[in-house]
């Protein structure tokens, strides 16, 4: 009896590792990753994702980025975007804001559902300004 569990041990130990990309399982399992290769790193589940599916990513999480480089916005799914795909008529941007909106545009505060976004581009077209335009239009 204690033979049979003392090979039960060493098999446990011994189970090859399948999860890809991944040096070492977590003991006792062969599915869930403890170390993965290098240009991966472990998702909550245990799995290896390749890092260089998140673009603009400085550093990694369970899920996905936590931190997004310089010129990137982290989005709420965990993958960060281009400041310039993300600001609208912006020129030139940050991870929070942007810094130089298009011309016709102003600096704006911004009224965002993603956190830490403090600036927005928005129109620099006064209500007074459209209100004459359309007078003007009209005659």
């Amino acid at each position: 009896m204690k033979f049979e569990g003392i090979i039960l041990f060493i098999a446990v130990t011994l189970a090859q590792c399948s999860v890809s990309n991944c040096m070492t399982c977590v003991n006792g399992t062969d599915n869930k990753c403890s170390e993965c290769n290098d240009g991966y790193f472990i998702s909550q589940t245990g799995l290896c994702v390749e890092k260089s599916r998140f673009i603009g990513c400085k550093t990694f999480g369970s899920v996905g980025c936590d931190e997004c480089v310089e010129g990137y916005v982290k989005m709420s799914n965990f993958v960060c975007m281009e400041c310039h795909n993300f600001f609208t008529n912006c020129d030139e941007c940050t991870s929070t804001e942007c810094k130089k909106c298009d011309n016709g545009y102003d600096l704006k505060d911004a009224n965002t559902e993603v956190p830490g976004i403090t600036k927005v581009c928005g129109s620099s077209m006064s209500l007074v300004v459209a209100v004459l335009m359309v007078v003007f239009i009209l005659l």
